[in-house]
């Protein structure tokens, strides 16, 4: 997807007669170059979605368009995203790659129209997102081959279902925010369950030591990135390269 100004004022002409009247009834006036309908129906074309920068781009139109309080802007920016997220999952057949990372408010993913995301192979995202929207993906999403996680919060056990379900699982990238407040136990939850089927792993643990002898468990890994704040992070890798070598297929 094209992350253009002129591209979403497309979008914004695309939206359902539902959706331009919720904008109406809160003030939201948005302006656009010319209010015929597209020929084509380009949100179903969508395959890669990121909802921070359908944001970030939402804010740069408002931002140029309207004079409002801070408050009303923040507002009225999620009642656009909220709207346009509406109308891609509506309207996607198949959506290979979703970037969701949390910001002040949450769009809203209906159940009834989250079958898009049935396909979805690539997913980033951070831990801190919507329980209750995890809780979907693990029923329909279990042929993700690719994860990257952000831990900054506190780890729900949705996303642990979530990555459990996983069959095929190639790529799984994580990183610990420098304000990290989970415990070796919750992150070890979620590293036991990572599958064989791995080749490769990112782990940057920031300046957080963290233990890896489960590395020594992905029989299939072909490729191994990690990256630590300290050198004293590293303490437990001498110890593994040889198991490391034997064990995996570098």
């Amino acid at each position: 997807m094209n992350y253009s100004i002129s591209n979403f004022n497309t979008l914004i002409i695309c939206l359902p007669k539902e959706s331009k009247e919720i904008l109406y009834e809160n003030n939201i006036i948005i302006s656009t170059s010319t209010s015929k309908s597209p020929v084509f129906n380009y949100p179903s074309f969508c395959k890669v979605l990121s909802i921070n920068r359908v944001r970030n781009m939402i804010e740069k139109i408002l931002k140029n368009q309207q004079t409002i309080s801070s408050q009303n802007f923040n507002n009225n920016t999620h009642i656009v995203v909220q709207e346009i997220c509406k109308m891609f999952m509506n309207q996607i057949h198949s959506l290979n790659r979703l970037d969701f990372f949390q910001y002040n408010k949450t769009p809203i993913f209906y159940s009834e129209v989250i079958d898009c995301l049935k396909n979805l192979s690539d997913l980033h995202f951070n831990s801190s997102i919507s329980s209750k929207f995890l809780y979907h993906l693990s029923q329909i999403c279990h042929n993700i081959q690719s994860f990257t996680i952000t831990f900054n919060g506190i780890i729900s056990s949705k996303l642990v279902n979530l990555i459990s379900v996983q069959r095929n699982l190639k790529y799984f990238g994580i990183t610990l925010c420098y304000r990290y407040d989970l415990t070796d136990d919750d992150l070890t939850n979620i590293i036991l369950l990572i599958p064989n089927t791995l080749i490769k792993l990112d782990f940057d643990g920031k300046y957080k030591y963290f233990p890896l002898s489960f590395i020594s468990n992905l029989r299939n890994l072909q490729e191994l990135q990690l990256s630590f704040g300290y050198n004293e992070c590293f303490k437990d890798f001498e110890k593994l390269q040889y198991v490391i070598y034997h064990n995996c297929k570098f």
